[in-house]
């Protein structure tokens, strides 16, 4: 018989020594890493970090600037330079609007301005009309009044970006009061008002009053939550107005007619004739 093989023990043969218990994971109480949270040098170095990045930041943004300047400010490398500004403004401006918060940073800067009616820069085609007008206006004079006399000094701290916002808060004021102007004219269409039903239509005569009438109730019902300029807008589009026309009439620009046009048709499908009426004239 062989003999049984003997169990393991924990001396290791010939040393007489005996092998360590295997070691398990044990919890570290979470009060043992309270004094862990953060020194002061931890914060420090934090600080120390995020500021030489903002200097490698700002140094990035002067050779860009004198890059720039060496083509005048114009040509590809400006316009791919003014697209990037553009899509951050309008980024950064619409959201404000939509919140209502550019209303606080504008007073900060001494601008303050009358409340909008309410509800009316919650919708998307009007925050659009207002941020796209704003950065429009903002770049042109970023370019002009900032960027050709340098007066972007990188020394002070703020970047390229930064500093472009603040020309859009600075032109913002302009813009909204223009626009609350015709959003009060313009709160109703008045089927009687000589300067709509004078003008012919393209490729037609004088619009029927009765006809107006009837499209501006229809439009009414549709879009009962749109802005009543909106809906002055849409029923003179289907009574068959062109967008240049509607937007001579109620002084508005015509991309605003565009967009809003583009937000609302979907709904105004639901018309009982889907064609604007110039369409169903056969003009």
């Amino acid at each position: 018989m062989h003999p049984e093989a003997e169990e393991p023990t924990d001396e290791v043969a010939g040393s007489g020594l005996q092998r360590e218990p295997t070691r398990r994971d044990v919890a570290v109480p979470v009060s043992w890493l309270a004094d862990f949270a953060g020194t002061r040098e931890d914060h420090d170095l934090d600080e120390t970090v995020r500021a030489l990045r903002r200097r490698e930041r700002l140094a990035e943004d002067a050779d860009l600037v004198d890059w720039l300047r060496r083509s005048d400010f114009s040509g590809n490398d400006y316009e791919m330079f003014a697209t990037e500004l553009a899509r951050y403004g309008y980024a950064v401006t619409v959201a404000w609007i939509r919140k209502g918060a550019i209303f606080g940073k504008c007073r900060e800067r001494g601008a303050g301005l009358p409340e909008p009616p309410p509800g009316a820069l919650n919708r998307p085609d009007v925050a659009e009309e207002l941020a796209n007008e704003t950065v429009a206006t903002a770049l042109r004079s970023f370019r002009n009044t900032v960027l050709i006399p340098g007066r972007w000094n990188p020394t002070r701290g703020a970047s390229l970006k930064t500093f472009f916002i603040g020309q859009c808060l600075f032109r913002f004021p302009n813009i909204y009061r223009a626009w609350l102007r015709t959003e009060v004219h313009h709160q109703e269409l008045l089927v009687d008002e000589v300067a709509v039903f004078d003008r012919p239509v393209t490729g037609g005569g004088p619009v029927d009053p009765a006809q107006l009438v009837a499209l501006r109730q229809e439009v009414g019902v549709l879009l009962a939550d749109a802005p009543p300029r909106t809906r002055s807008m849409m029923a003179l589009i289907w009574a068959g107005y062109t967008q240049a026309e509607v937007a001579d009439l109620l002084n508005l620009t015509e991309n605003a007619v565009q967009k809003a046009l583009s937000y609302y048709r979907t709904r105004l499908t639901r018309l009982p004739d889907r064609q604007p009426a110039q369409t169903r004239r056969g003009a």
